[in-house]
């Protein structure tokens, strides 16, 4: 039962963050996309409030998963053991050099968006970077 409800938890992690994952993605790409055309409309304004929603349920749906580990010291030891504190350390990295990267290649290469859009891309990119290797590294590990 145990194995069983540590999967369960863990399931529900995951979709937790893929649900943050997508509202990122969505919210963060109209705001760089408004930011870069120019553009305003009431669907974009939509799509905005839509990635908002996912985002806010995804922190919902995550800490609801983070209250059931605290209350269980099993779970806790079993979801935050040292295998997954290195996922966690590898996606900081990951996002930390997908920073690096975006920006260099927008000042240096592509010298087509300003400065605040040059940031905005690079921390889009490496909230997605980061996020998207974490699911990366948690679905690999269960296979």
């Amino acid at each position: 039962m145990d194995a069983q409800k540590i999967e369960k938890l863990d399931r529900q992690r995951y979709n937790a963050w893929l649900v943050q994952l997508i509202g990122t993605a969505l919210w963060g790409g109209v705001v760089i996309y408004e930011k870069i055309t120019g553009g305003d409309s009431t669907a974009l304004d939509i799509a905005m409030a839509a990635g908002l929603a996912f985002f806010l349920a995804g922190t919902v749906l995550k800490k609801i998963v983070q209250t059931k580990m605290r209350n269980d010291g099993k779970m806790n030891r079993a979801l935050n053991n040292e295998l997954y504190k290195l996922y966690n350390y590898k996606t900081y990295v990951w996002g930390f050099y997908a920073a690096m990267v975006s920006m260099i290649v927008l000042t240096f290469v592509v010298r087509l968006v300003n400065a605040e859009s040059v940031c905005l891309i690079s921390i889009f990119v490496s909230a997605i970077t980061a996020v998207t290797a974490r699911l990366v590294y948690y679905r690999n590990s269960h296979e």
